[in-house]
């Protein structure tokens, strides 16, 4: 993948490249399950305000969190009339209150990017068969984390970073029915424009994203699971509480601190030893925790590792005199920054 994007860029109007897009959406609509895939230059922001453009009438948004909160700011801004509602307890979505709003269409996220909970589409799924709603989903970190069949949805957004793992700069918008003109939107949003390519577009992006879904089987998608077990089990093993409930995500799981520690300091820490986790985010730092992902080229090991990291810095925190087991004094040992340094060695 990094080779693709170290090479020679070619013309974005080439047959060349117009070929390769459509190769890569040809597999991106494999993996979602939907016919029609469009790639914009950009973020997930911008695909989501291409739904946004295409969406018409009164809609319902689900409130997941900090992430349910962009699509009511990207409706908002679209000028769009919408109804929120709150999600229920747990997962799931509640759908007699969202059948007595009788919607044109309904907006959620799949994984709450914010605290790693999924939405339970299965009840989605359930309500697209009963009424004609137009269902539009936020999946970016979703897709490639697990094998979901997203045929019953009208709009999905995902992303060539994240579990793709390609580089970030591609944004993707899957529907089920092809794009229709709208001369009365932005036009970079007018997504029947992209017929693959509509303006200046990242060869080398999509020539790394044509590596990336090469190697990314159904086998290679589970092992998102698998990585989140090692880490959730030597959290245990380390006495770290851990409360998983049937939404858990697999590709994100959030740790909130109490009030007394710090995910700042216990973030720093973790990028000292080279282990990139979130813990900068606004949200993230109003809320004191910190996330670990098994996106991107993360091993079994790498997560076990960390979960080691954080069961000793946690223990070491809240260790008393009399719990901790160790000499008190001044015994000329390693301070505090030189402890935490060889806690992996």
């Amino acid at each position: 993948m990094r080779s693709a994007l170290a090479v020679q860029p070619v013309s974005h109007r080439s047959v060349a490249a117009s070929r390769l897009l459509h190769s890569v959406q040809s597999r991106l609509s494999e993996l979602v399950k939907l016919p029609h895939v469009y790639t914009l230059l950009g973020s997930g922001t911008i695909a989501n305000d291409a739904v946004a453009a295409q969406l018409t009438g009164r809609g319902v948004i689900i409130d997941t969190g900090e992430f349910g909160r962009r699509l009511i700011d990207h409706a908002t801004r679209a000028g769009l009339e919408f109804d929120v509602i709150p999600l229920s307890s747990g997962r799931r979505l509640d759908l007699k209150r969202i059948g007595q709003h009788a919607p044109d269409w309904m907006w959620t996220v799949h994984c709450e990017t914010s605290t790693g909970k999924l939405v339970d589409l299965d009840h989605l799924r359930q309500y697209a068969r009963t009424y004609r709603t137009k269902i539009a989903i936020d999946a970016i970190s979703a897709v490639g984390t697990k094998v979901t069949d997203y045929s019953f949805a009208h709009l999905v957004t995902f992303v060539s970073g994240k579990a793709l793992r390609n580089a970030p700069g591609l944004a993707f918008v899957a529907m089920r029915e092809r794009a229709v003109p709208n001369p009365l939107i932005p036009r970079y949003l007018d997504l029947a424009g992209y017929d693959p390519i509509a303006f200046t577009q990242s060869v080398p992006l999509i020539q790394a994203m044509d590596v990336a879904l090469s190697e990314l089987t159904e086998a290679e998608i589970a092992t998102h699971q698998s990585k989140l077990d090692v880490f959730v089990r030597e959290l245990l093993r380390r006495g770290v509480p851990v409360e998983l409930g049937d939404d858990q995500a697999p590709g994100i799981f959030s740790l909130t601190l109490p009030e007394n520690l710090s995910s700042i300091e216990l973030g720093h820490q973790l990028a000292f030893h080279g282990y990139q986790v979130q813990y900068e985010s606004t949200y993230l730092r109003h809320a004191n925790c910190l996330q670990v992902s098994t996106m991107g080229w993360t091993t079994e090991r790498d997560l076990h590792q960390v979960a080691a990291y954080i069961g000793t810095w946690l223990q070491k925190k809240t260790a008393t005199r009399e719990s901790d087991g160790i000499r008190h004094g001044n015994l000329g040992g390693p301070n505090d920054e030189s402890f935490d340094r060889g806690v992996l060695n």
